[in-house]
């Protein structure tokens, strides 16, 4: 019973895993989203503030879900237009993460895009600070997600996969990275 405008807002800001102004503008493109939030808020849509300053918020788990799954359909509960660029929606969220965020939000939405190549940037940046935190599982589960020639091609980036093998016991998988 929501307008399309609101509609489409929901739709392609079901990306995302925390919502705020900032993020959301960047998402759909256009201002206005923290009027947007409140609203959805006021008005029990299934929306959740994260913060007492009401900066952040996030859709309850299974109205998420259902967005998601009607964006991956292209549509819209009162006949509205679908066919949005669900890549081109994660790039942007990419892009405001690597600008704003935590870089894992960054990483995972590039791999969700499918840009491999912003990926793999973000994850060769994420690595010393992983490293030095002893988070190399993390890291590694973000690099099994690039493809092998672009691993192959970036010789950090398949360093850091060797050692974060080595760490994990696989040191045949390691022998093999390094030789890369």
């Amino acid at each position: 019973r929501q307008s399309a405008e609101i509609q489409s807002f929901l739709m392609q800001t079901s990306i995302l895993g925390r919502l705020c102004n900032d993020l959301c503008d960047a998402v759909v493109e256009r201002a206005g989203s923290q009027a947007m939030l409140e609203y959805f808020q006021h008005s029990n849509l299934f929306v959740i503030a994260l913060d007492d300053e009401r900066r952040w918020y996030r859709y309850h788990h299974l109205f998420a879900e259902v967005l998601r799954q009607r964006l991956q359909h292209g549509t819209a509960s009162a006949g509205g237009a679908g066919g949005w660029d669900i890549p081109e929606l994660h790039r942007r969220a990419s892009a405001w993460h690597a600008r704003h965020g935590p870089p894992a939000d960054a990483i995972r939405h590039a791999l969700l895009a499918e840009d491999f190549e912003r990926a793999a940037g973000l994850i060769e940046g994420a690595w010393p600070a992983m490293d030095a935190r002893f988070q190399t599982g993390i890291w590694l589960g973000w690099a099994k997600g690039l493809p092998e020639a672009l691993i192959r091609a970036r010789p950090p980036l398949s360093v850091g996969y060797a050692w974060a093998l080595l760490n994990a016991g696989a040191l045949e998988g390691a022998e093999a990275r390094l030789r890369d």
